[in-house]
């Protein structure tokens, strides 16, 4: 019975352990950032995202009933204080 157990604790371990390895996190977004001076207390921020083949950013004006938009949360810094909108460029 013993013997029993052990193999079948293996073969279970051996079947569950390799779909382990394929729960990998993809992070097809690559994001680079810049600072303009506009003035002594006002910046320009302006994020570029770069994809990967395949991959799509969604419009952060979207109706209801599609995609998730993208989101920025500027808020969660404390040094920042939004001035207006995020304008998107295409």
């Amino acid at each position: 019975m013993k013997q029993l157990m052990f193999s079948l604790t293996t073969y279970f371990l051996l079947l569950i352990f390799p779909c382990a390895g394929q729960a990998d996190m993809l992070d097809p977004v690559e994001w680079t950032y810049s600072a303009e001076k506009v003035n002594d207390t006002k910046y320009k921020l302006i994020y570029k995202a770069s994809l990967d083949k395949g991959w799509h950013l969604y419009s952060q004006n979207i109706k209801g009933g599609g995609p998730i938009p993208t989101s920025f949360d500027l808020d969660s810094i404390p040094a920042l204080k939004k001035a207006g909108k995020v304008k998107e460029i295409k």
